[in-house]
């Protein structure tokens, strides 16, 4: 499973120890029909990530058993082209409000390194360096990922081979003011992709599912 590598431990330092997927209501049981929930057996965070900084925000999660496939749980295509539009997913907070029950969609879209520099400074807190070529950042007048949302998915869906593909641009790392026209910055997945093959190949080797990572497929090219 892909994810932001400083979701691997809460502000308890405490890791998660389960992984749900196809539930799109956390509070309640009428959705569960396709909701499988599995062990983690470990979490692989980017061996150059920092707790104690923002940057390489990415990590895989080993989980015990297989995941099934089915309508609402299917892999995600790597997305390696230049950024269009995005949906950003997740069950984050509302603006100010409380953290919300139901997965939501945000539509995002990039937004220029210069100007987003203008918001997250050499020095910042976490960014001794600024902010790297492997960060993106989107965001919209109106909509943007807040606490909550981090882990998540950032992504187009495309005609491929047929069907309406979903492809993982980024995952959800971290903002600023959310929900309040600024923009947020997300880890680009293709730059990644040598350690992900090298972590995946690490570890298909294993028995009862040594393999199974989701939302991202094994066709890296």
């Amino acid at each position: 499973m892909l994810t932001a590598a400083h979701c691997a431990a809460n502000l308890n330092n405490e890791p998660p120890d389960v992984v749900r997927f196809g539930d799109l209501n956390l509070y309640n049981a009428t959705d569960d029909q396709f909701a499988q929930q599995y062990k983690i057996a470990e979490i692989l965070r980017h061996p150059e990530h920092r707790f104690s900084a923002k940057y390489h925000d990415i990590a895989l999660i080993k989980l015990e058993q297989r995941v099934t496939l089915n309508e609402t749980v299917a892999p995600a295509s790597l997305w390696s082209e230049e950024e269009l539009r995005f949906e950003a997913a997740g069950s984050g907070r509302l603006g100010r409000q409380s953290q919300t029950p139901t997965l939501l969609k945000v539509s995002l879209k990039p937004v220029e390194r210069d100007r987003c520099d203008q918001f997250y400074r050499v020095g910042d807190r976490g960014l001794r360096e600024g902010l790297q070529d492997y960060q993106l950042c989107a965001g919209d007048v109106k909509m943007d990922t807040c606490p909550g949302d981090s882990g998540g998915r950032l992504q187009v869906k495309l005609l491929h081979n047929a069907k309406v593909t979903p492809f993982v641009v980024a995952v959800t790392s971290f903002g600023s003011a959310c929900g309040q026209s600024t923009p947020g910055v997300y880890t680009k997945v293709s730059k990644y992709a040598p350690w992900i093959r090298s972590v995946i190949a690490a570890h298909e080797t294993d028995a009862e599912g040594g393999k199974i990572f989701a939302w991202i497929t094994l066709n890296i090219e």
